[in-house]
């Protein structure tokens, strides 16, 4: 049986690099005045790909045919590899490709030797984003942590029959975490076919049944959006109140701010993201201080699950619409000119109690992430230092 104990790092525990033990590729962009090098065979992988916290990277925006796939065999990254991003803002995310794949140059990739459990590599690379942060080149307008600096990294390594314990124990968070996005995904598919039956069943220009007319979004929400708060703090400070971040909905990272001249949300208020790569997204159920980047919705409360999943069914059309060229941002004028159905108070009720029971459900399997999440990066850097050991 598996036990934990508190211990100091023990002297067989081995110092190395990532080079020494470890091959490190790093490739780049196929031109894309090439068309034949772009199908659906092979997944490409970028920065952008990595889009939660997921362990395991399945799908991909992009990917190239097979024929590039023959042309730089030596180059394919085997499944069940180390990805990790080494440029700018989107440094040090790693995650485990799912399938054979091939990567840009801001990615550098590791693949594992069967000395060396690859879930306890992936887990070590996690704990270590201080140090891989710290050795990147900020020289320039766009840092990077270059090949030649990763693969010098230092790591401290128990042996294998002791990576895997590590490995099982932590996986085990996260293999309940993956199942609780997939049941998530899963009830938002739901909630939105409930949402078309309800309000879809008709276009603007039908005849609509007694009572329902046509409005415009504008008149009915507003997005109320303040700047970043001057006092934050990583640790918690008296009186200061939790912050969300855009990093929030995926890692739980968390800051605190002093809550003078802020905009609060409640639980159950609307967020959508404003500026940066995510803009557009929506979420719900938070109940902390909204941040520069980040809008709260307000909206009648009678109408609020009605508008969440309105907007939730137009994400491609309000992420078609982001402009900035430096900084994209979501276009409020656009959503303000979407047409919606007004209809009565009792049929409002009733599509509130039926999609209530589908979101109640996904913010319930969110709260069960939060608490998964947090049990298992308080355990990361205790295992990764040889602080508790498992025996």
């Amino acid at each position: 049986m598996t036990q934990i104990q508190e211990n100091k790092l023990p002297e067989w525990w081995i110092e190395t690099t990532l080079g020494e033990v470890w091959k490190v590729i790093t490739w780049k962009t196929p031109s894309k005045d090439n068309p034949e090098d772009w199908w659906d065979w092979v997944d490409f992988i970028t920065p952008t790909d990595f889009k939660t916290e997921s362990k395991y990277l399945s799908v991909t925006s992009r990917k190239l045919s097979d024929l590039w796939k023959n042309r730089f065999s030596k180059m394919i990254i085997p499944k069940k590899s180390i990805i990790v991003t080494c440029i700018w803002s989107d440094m040090w995310k790693v995650v485990i490709n799912s399938n054979d794949s091939l990567t840009n140059q801001q990615i550098n990739s590791i693949i594992v030797n069967e000395n060396y459990n690859v879930d306890f590599i992936y887990y070590k690379l996690k704990d270590s984003y201080n140090i891989l942060k710290a050795l990147a080149d900020w020289g320039s307008t766009m840092p990077i942590l270059n090949k030649s600096t990763f693969e010098k990294i230092s790591l401290l390594l128990p042996p294998l029959p002791e990576q895997q314990a590590i490995a099982k124990i932590l996986s085990s968070f996260d293999d309940k975490i993956e199942l609780l996005r997939e049941q998530n995904e899963t009830l938002e598919k739901i909630g939105q076919e409930i949402f078309k039956e309800w309000f879809w069943r008709y276009k603007v220009w039908d005849e609509l049944p007694e009572g329902w007319r046509v409005g415009k979004l504008g008149k009915i929400l507003k997005f109320i959006k303040w700047k970043k708060p001057n006092d934050t703090s990583e640790v918690f400070i008296d009186w200061y109140i939790l912050q969300i971040l855009i990093e929030t909905f995926d890692s739980w990272k968390v800051t605190y701010a002093n809550p003078k001249n802020t905009v609060l949300i409640n639980e159950y208020d609307l967020i959508m993201v404003m500026d940066w790569a995510s803009s557009w997204r929506l979420e719900i159920w938070y109940n902390w201080i909204v941040w520069s980047t980040l809008s709260k919705i307000e909206v009648d409360e009678n109408l609020k699950l009605m508008i969440y999943a309105f907007l939730k069914s137009k994400f491609k059309e309000i992420n078609d619409w982001t402009t900035g060229s430096s900084i994209p941002h979501t276009d409020k004028a656009k959503i303000f000119n979407f047409d919606y159905f007004i209809t009565d108070e009792n049929y409002i009720n009733d599509f509130n109690k039926l999609y209530w029971s589908f979101l109640n459900k996904i913010l319930d399997n969110k709260k069960q992430i939060q608490t998964l999440s947090k049990t298992r990066d308080e355990l990361l850097p205790k295992l990764m230092k040889g602080e508790v050991r498992v025996v």
